[in-house]
């Protein structure tokens, strides 16, 4: 095979996996929820997958006699610019987590939240790559547990992060 012949088809390859990159991001993203059981601080990581309508991320909350970690996936319906830079998004999504909790006077508590959740934050693109964002979203649902189920669980998260888009 001839240079020439090897150099487009390198080329080629190229652009044909630059699509399944672009509309990718990967950031992290750190907060404080607030529910009707256990308030807190929580971590996690965020991303954007290539060709799927969700924005993700994998989170986690540990605070002393408490543990959970969990996901969510939010569709955004709409992410309109306000003004130059600066753009706010909606839209519907769902949550999962497992919970650990440790109580001084009675069981320890294990279960799983699983619920539906509406997102709305605002985004800035610093630069092209780089989103830098502040989101609350409000979730209901339901956490099984040995106890039972227990129904109507609430939780807002607040967070602020940022994504990086390749």
């Amino acid at each position: 095979m001839n240079k020439k012949f090897l150099g487009m088809l390198g080329a080629l390859l190229l652009l044909g996996t630059t699509s399944i990159f672009s509309n990718t991001a990967i950031g992290l993203q750190a907060g404080y929820t607030v529910s009707n059981h256990m308030d807190g601080g929580n971590v996690a990581l965020t991303f954007k997958i290539a060709g799927l309508p969700m924005v993700f991320s994998a989170d986690a909350s540990i605070h002393p006699g408490f543990f959970s970690a969990g996901a969510t996936a939010d569709y955004w319906i709409a992410n309109p610019s306000l003004v130059a830079i600066l753009h706010w998004y909606t839209g519907p999504g769902i949550a999962a987590s497992f919970i650990h909790a440790e109580y001084d006077e009675s069981p320890d508590f294990n279960g799983a939240f699983l619920g539906g959740r509406w997102v709305l934050g605002m985004n800035i693109f610093v630069t092209d790559p780089l989103e830098v964002y502040l989101q609350a979203a409000g979730e209901l649902g339901v956490t099984l547990s040995d106890g039972g189920v227990d129904f109507p669980e609430w939780r807002v998260p607040f967070n602020i992060g940022f994504r990086y888009w390749f």
